[in-house]
């Protein structure tokens, strides 16, 4: 590595890398950074965040009872009401009969009738002490999410290992923006597939070759989920996510691998996280970002 000092500032001029210069103020960056990594955490750790993940529930054409006694065919944990109620699923629509009077839905107290998965927009969010859950849909799949805000991954959550950052893993690059109605087939981590709109591909250059890197869209962000060959050794066995801002002119985007995200399974086992699809496989240790928890 060579170091080159100018009046404006420090320019790295790195063979591996192309830097994004706007970050060279290190100080400034750092304070960022740390700011990003309380953020971070306070995220993670928010009541109804994915760390109160305690349950996932598939479930089957039909009537299926809920509670924690074992004759209830959706067993939940034993300090929940041995017997809960009822959902029925039949040709994509769900209907709820209660048979216990302390669970509430959307905050009033339960009552027979048509309840709502995510996928209509706002899912029916049942309620019991501190314990929640509410349908999912997943490809053609339906699934009963539990949580409880008292979980000990949330509050027992401190700090995410992470390696420390460096200016070299700020990465200029060049974003194509989709501009068709194409999409990118995508698995979770059960196993499900489905497809979501591209937004376009982000191409930068490591170790002298140009790599892509084909992203969906997260509110006004760029969203990529990749693999490199850190996973299953420092880094999480299924990718790691890495958001980037849209420009708003021009093409040019910084991908910054310091903040890149541990997916939430991660954290607990009742996720259902996207993996990278086949293209978005790095072939080279990126030593940035969060490492994997144990």
């Amino acid at each position: 590595m060579s170091i080159i000092s100018s009046v404006i500032g420090i320019t790295l001029v790195l063979t591996s890398f192309t830097i994004d210069t706007n970050y060279m103020n290190w100080e400034e960056y750092l304070i960022s950074y740390n700011t990003w990594k309380e953020e971070r955490i306070s995220e993670l750790k928010k009541p109804m965040g994915y760390l109160s993940l305690t349950g996932l529930f598939w479930l089957k054409e039909g009537t299926q009872s809920l509670g924690s006694g074992d004759s209830n065919s959706l067993i939940f944990p034993q300090e929940f009401p041995p017997e809960i109620g009822t959902i029925d699923l039949k040709e994509n629509q769900i209907a709820f009969t209660s048979s216990n009077n302390k669970i509430t839905i959307d905050g009033l107290p339960s009552s027979d009738g048509i309840i709502n998965s995510d996928e209509d927009g706002k899912a029916s969010m049942f309620n019991w002490k501190s314990h929640f859950w509410y349908v999912i849909k997943r490809g053609d799949q339906y699934g009963i999410r539990l949580k409880d805000t008292l979980a000990q991954t949330r509050v027992m959550l401190t700090h995410v290992p992470s390696f420390e950052p460096q200016p070299e893993w700020i990465i200029k690059g060049k974003y194509e923006p989709n501009t068709d109605e194409s999409t990118v087939s995508i698995t979770n981590k059960i196993g499900i597939t489905y497809d979501r709109k591209s937004a376009g591909v982000v191409t930068f250059e490591y170790n002298s070759a140009l790599h892509d890197l084909e992203a969906t869209r997260s509110g006004d962000r760029l969203f990529i989920v990749f693999a490199d060959q850190t996973n299953g050794l420092k880094t999480y066995g299924g990718g790691r996510f890495l958001y980037v801002d849209i420009p708003t002119e021009g093409d040019d985007v910084t991908l910054d691998f310091n903040k890149v995200e541990n997916p939430i399974c991660n954290f607990v086992d009742f996720a259902t996280c996207p993996l990278p699809i086949q293209g978005n496989y790095l072939p080279f240790k990126v030593t940035a970002g969060e490492k994997k928890t144990e």
